[in-house]
């Protein structure tokens, strides 16, 4: 399997879109220091879901595809279940306060 022009063209506007946002938000931030900490505005629980999103993520990327590789596909399934289940919960049981 080779990786065509075609792929790198994606990556590399995906990459300049993203890179383009932050340069965008960071602009319109009168300071560093605000850029950096969201202008200290952001709540607890937007920082810990914020934090357990970045976890979550990495552990999915990383953990379970490498498990999946080398143990094989139930065991990738007996893994990664209570992450869905529990990540689901949240998103299922919250209530829309408006």
């Amino acid at each position: 399997m080779t990786i065509s022009w075609i792929d790198f063209s994606i990556i590399g506007a995906y990459m300049l879109m993203m890179l383009g946002v932050g340069y965008y938000v960071f602009r319109r931030s009168p300071s560093l220091e605000e850029y950096l900490v969201a202008g200290r505005s952001m709540t607890t629980p937007i920082l810990v879901c914020t934090l357990a999103s970045t976890y979550y993520g990495l552990d999915v990327l990383f953990g379970t595809s490498e498990l999946a590789f080398n143990e094989g596909i139930a065991a990738y399934f007996s893994y990664a279940a209570p992450y869905f289940a529990l990540s689901a919960y949240p998103i299922g049981s919250a209530r829309d306060p408006m």
